[in-house]
Order: C-alpha cells, then structure tokens, then sequence
C-alpha cells in the first residue's frame, strides 16, 4: 500500500515539477545571453530539478526501482545516498563488496559489462540536432499545463502540435485525422489510461507511432504499450532536449 500511496506521491510532483523545470527552459531559449532574467530563470530551472531528484530518490527507496542512468554524484541531497547505491545495484544485477579496516570502510561496486556509449552532456543551444521538419503529433494529456508546455516545446522544435485532454478525445480526433507520432500520456483520469488509448489507436491506424510519457519508471502499462509498438518512452519532467531526441529516434525508425 505504501509503494502505491509512493507512486501516486511521485506522478502528481512530477507532474506539477514539469512546469517548473520546462517553462524556465523555453523563456531561456528565447531571451538574449546578456538578458538580466537568465539567472533567476536558471536558478529556478535547478531548483525545480533538485525537486525532482528528491522525488526520484523517495520513490527509489519506497519502490526498490532504481533509475532508467542515475548520476551517483549528483544526488538529492536527501541522505538517502546508500539506499539509493543498493536499490541501483540490485536493479542492474550488480554485487556490492565491502572491506574494512580500522581506519577505512571500502565499497566496491561490480556491474555487469555493456557496450553501451553513453553521450557526453551538451549544451541546449538552439536545438538544431532536435529540429523536426513540420511533422505533425498529437499530444494527449489530462493536465492542461502539461498540454500547453509540451506545444511550446513542439512548436520551439519545429513541429505541428495538436492536443487532447482525454485518450477518449484522442480516438475521435484521428478517426478522421492522421499524425506522424502520438505523445501520450499514461495516467489519466477519468477514462481510459495510456496503455488502452494505445492499444485502441493501432485499431485505427495500424504501426501508429509513439512515445508514452509518465510521471512514474516503466510500469507493466509502459511496458505492455512498448510491446504493442510504442517505439518511446520518456519520463516527466522532460527538457526539451530530451523530449526532442527522443521524438526524432521514434519518428525514424
């Protein structure tokens, strides 16, 4: 009951964080480099992360799910920092010595090998590698900010957005429309939730491509609608970076 209570904890914060991390991000991409606003705007966009990781690290330690390429050395601050290590441990199937003396305690941490290159962080810039070239995507989401806020990003990459409130809204709208990609969110209430909008698009458009949006990790939900073809999944708050990358792989492939 408490992971549940968890989870719902998480998925309305990350919800509300959205809006404080995205919205700083797109006046930033505006405003000149000399603008006075940037370092309020920058202050508050690290403040509404921070936020995040605290939530990220609560539901670590409630749920025993560790992130989908945590930063170790950039924690919440919380204390929470060894419970954190061991929830990442176990969900990557590593293994965890330790060795004392009587002057040190020393912990060594064994992951399994990948291949896996991960990007070196860069700069936002001007979004130029996220840059789409006017396709069209449907945004659903109940959260009215989240609708305005992932537009804004679109539209700033170059997109044409069209959103709905309500998976139900979503079926109508492309029983007479097509989309290039669908963004969806995948809990919404009331009605029916991401996973069966999913499932009940590809009715309509078969191999319709999209990207499931959550404030929670990959859920069974998540999971399921990546099995049926979602070729995306992206976790709130997104930057725009983020949410552009992510829809250039899925529109791709």
């Amino acid at each position: 009951m408490a992971n549940i209570y968890a989870g719902g904890v998480a998925h309305d914060l990350n919800n509300i964080l959205s809006g404080v991390v995205g919205y700083p991000e797109l006046l930033l991409a505006e405003l000149p480099k000399d603008s006075a606003l940037r370092h309020p705007l920058e202050a508050t966009k690290e403040a509404g992360e921070r936020a995040t990781a605290v939530v990220a690290d609560l539901l670590t330690v409630a749920r025993g799910i560790a992130n989908t390429k945590k930063v170790m050395g950039n924690l919440s601050g919380t204390g929470l920092g060894l419970s954190i290590v061991w929830n990442t441990m176990q969900d990557h199937q590593g293994a965890v010595i330790v060795s004392r003396t009587e002057s040190a305690t020393t912990f060594e941490l064994y992951f399994p090998a990948t291949r896996e290159i991960t990007a070196a962080n860069k700069p936002i810039g001007h979004h130029t590698e996220e840059q789409g070239n006017g396709e069209k995507i449907l945004m659903v989401d109940d959260e009215p900010q989240l609708r305005d806020l992932a537009k804004s990003m679109l539209t700033l990459l170059g997109y044409n957005v069209t959103c709905q409130d309500s998976g139900e809204n979503a079926l109508a709208y492309l029983q007479s429309q097509q989309v290039d990609l669908v963004l969806l969110d995948m809990l919404m209430e009331p009605g029916i939730n991401g996973r069966e909008t999913y499932e009940r698009m590809l009715e309509i458009h078969p191999g319709q491509k999209a990207i499931i949006a959550s404030g929670l990790s990959e859920s069974d939900d998540v999971k399921a609608a990546q099995t049926m073809g979602a070729g995306g999944f992206i976790q709130k708050p997104y930057s725009i970076k983020q949410l552009g990358k992510s829809v250039k792989k899925v529109l791709r492939n």
